[in-house]
């Protein structure tokens, strides 16, 4: 049998906002390569599903994710893109975190603010995996990622293409698409032989 989606599936805002709230900000999202993060006291800033989020590589090597948001008046800590560094501070008033979880370590003129409990304002963190040259983040607080489950049986193929291996040569993001036409686009072979001939 054939199957027509409705046009109005693509273009419904309120749709598309339960979509991102309901399935990819409750799943393991493949955010960075492992070689994205290739040395200690890295990071790689984003957006996600409108989320913006800073996956850490800390001193001792291990993966955090967090919410890029300072948590003094909410400011965009690191600018999308790559860097190193020994902690990561809010432009704005200088409010700085640890690269290991995102403790808050520093307050520029901490003298003038009176008594508050620093421990409560760390930056929000987020559950994060890496595996086959993977980093996973869930954008989502709270929730847990079992990853072998969500990986199943694809787990095998994942670590076949030996991503830990890679080098990045060029980083991209096309606005614009909407989901389902990636996921179609990806999974019918009708459009080979007009647009990949060779």
């Amino acid at each position: 049998a054939t199957w027509q989606e409705p046009v109005e599936n693509y273009y419904d805002e309120e749709l598309f906002q339960a979509e991102l709230n309901q399935i990819f900000k409750r799943i393991p999202l493949p955010l960075a390569l492992s070689v994205e993060l290739d040395g200690k006291n890295t990071y790689k800033a984003m957006e996600a599903a409108g989320v913006p989020v800073v996956i850490t590589r800390d001193a001792k090597g291990e993966v955090h994710a967090m919410l890029n948001i300072c948590r003094h008046r909410g400011a965009l800590i690191c600018a999308p893109g790559y860097g190193q560094s020994r902690a990561l501070t809010c432009p704005y008033h200088a409010w700085s975190y640890s690269m290991d979880g995102g403790e808050l370590k520093g307050i520029y003129g901490e003298l003038t603010f009176g008594d508050f409990d620093k421990s409560e304002r760390g930056l929000v963190q987020l559950p994060v995996v890496e595996t086959a040259g993977l980093i996973f983040v869930c954008l989502t607080p709270g929730l847990e990622i079992d990853i072998d489950s969500w990986l199943g049986d694809f787990r095998p193929v994942l670590e076949a293409l030996k991503l830990e291996e890679t080098h990045v040569f060029s980083s991209r993001q096309m606005p614009g698409l909407h989901w389902k036409v990636v996921i179609e686009g990806f999974l019918e072979g009708y459009h080979f032989a007009s647009l990949h001939p060779n």
